[in-house]
């Protein structure tokens, strides 16, 4: 992880396809730490390998449903990381609130949307509804 974090420091977009072979590192560290109360399901075409975002954004959704979700086995987090058509890449995860709930800043998901905002003129779409917080990320 750390190797990736350094040749991605001065990248401004990566390949979907680098961004998935980082991010499963990043999962089994998180299935070391959370165990059975935590999981991905990763289902992306493999035609859109090559399609761009910046660097460590799906870490970055992946994290912020940890930091604001419970995990325990009583509620396992389980997220989901799919594409929407060759345009979004989307990731839900179901709304189990920490108690007490965690005071976030609101800056990672607004700074990733500004990033992206940069390279395309899609919008990221966040959407807390029905009990399921959606962020679709889009492809470039």
């Amino acid at each position: 992880m750390y190797r990736y974090l350094l040749d991605n420091k001065d990248n401004e977009l990566t390949t979907l396809e680098t961004e998935l072979k980082f991010i499963q590192s990043y999962i089994f560290l998180l299935k070391i730490r959370y165990e059975e109360a935590f999981g991905v399901e990763i289902n992306v075409d493999e035609r859109l390998k090559n399609k761009k975002l910046p660097p460590l954004a799906l870490q970055i959704l992946l994290e912020n449903a940890i930091k604001h979700n419970e995990i325990s086995l009583e509620h396992p987090l389980h997220i989901s990381l799919t594409n929407e058509n060759e345009d979004y890449i989307v990731v839900k995860n179901k709304i189990i609130e920490r108690r007490p709930p965690e005071q976030g800043s609101k800056t990672g998901l607004e700074n990733m949307s500004k990033q992206i905002a940069f390279f395309t003129s899609k919008p990221m779409i966040i959407n807390p509804e029905n009990g399921v917080f959606t962020v679709k990320t889009p492809l470039i």
